[in-house]
């Protein structure tokens, strides 16, 4: 399940592909994202419903939730209402509620806000410009120096389909700034949880996955301490063994 709200799937790929070798995968883009068509009616209840009228149509009986960063409000909004579909749930980069400390350390250096002015005041055709500053501005989300190359950048944005009328309808919806599962998810106990985060993570900060984890009963937290917001690339072997070991052994 992708973060966004308003980007696609395609930035799992090809890093999540190594799951495929003993189990099932299923990577879908969310309503209005990437390949799927939208309508007017867009809502965090509607992605819910979404993952259960997929899970019918696809004739399955208990999945595996793995998602990443906004995806976690969609999978712990269906684990709540959907309970006994559940099998296990993979949350990475999570949070179970808007926490107002959340962005506490994103802040853009003062070197980086220099090169995005420099490219503002430029004469550059505006769609270059959009994708140089966001390619510069995803340097945030990653710790790895080899990362934060503009040339890997430019190369991770450039097949992400990102909708920004999607991102502002969510993002500035009630159901969105009121987020708070804490009490729901002290409910369930039955459901094993294993949940990924990295340590220099700055959209997500662990302290949002130390709590997630200390309301959900049956979870195991664990820090990867070499990546940022994308853990699954940075470091990729260990976070596929990571799971790998959670789907083997919980």
């Amino acid at each position: 399940i992708h973060g966004g709200p308003g980007m696609d799937s395609s930035y799992f790929l090809p890093y999540l592909l190594p799951l495929s070798k003993n189990n099932r995968l299923i990577i879908y883009d969310q309503r209005g994202c990437g390949n799927s068509i939208s309508n007017n009616n867009l809502s965090i209840s509607q992605y819910v419903e979404d993952l259960e009228i997929l899970r019918k149509k696809l004739k399955l009986k208990k999945v595996t939730f793995l998602a990443h960063s906004f995806g976690c409000i969609i999978a712990a909004k269906y684990l709540i209402k959907y309970t006994s579909n559940i099998d296990k749930v993979i949350f990475v980069s999570g949070y179970l509620r808007r926490h107002p400390d959340q962005y506490k350390y994103y802040k853009i250096p003062i070197k980086l806000q220099k090169k995005i002015n420099e490219i503002q005041a430029s004469n550059i055709d505006l769609t270059t410009k959009k994708n140089m500053i966001k390619a510069l501005r995803f340097s945030l989300y990653f710790h790895k120096l080899k990362f934060k190359e503009f040339a890997f950048l430019q190369k991770f944005i450039k097949n992400i389909k990102f909708n920004d009328s999607i991102f502002n309808e969510i993002s500035s919806s009630q159901e969105y700034l009121t987020f708070d599962v804490r009490n729901e998810l002290k409910k369930i106990s039955n459901i094993p949880a294993l949940i990924l985060v990295g340590k220099h993570d700055i959209v997500t900060p662990p302290f949002l996955s130390m709590e997630l984890s200390n309301h959900i009963k049956n979870s195991k937290l664990q820090v990867l301490n070499k990546s940022g917001h994308f853990p699954f690339i940075e470091q990729n072997i260990k976070f596929i063994n990571l799971i790998n070991n959670f789907l083997i052994n919980s």
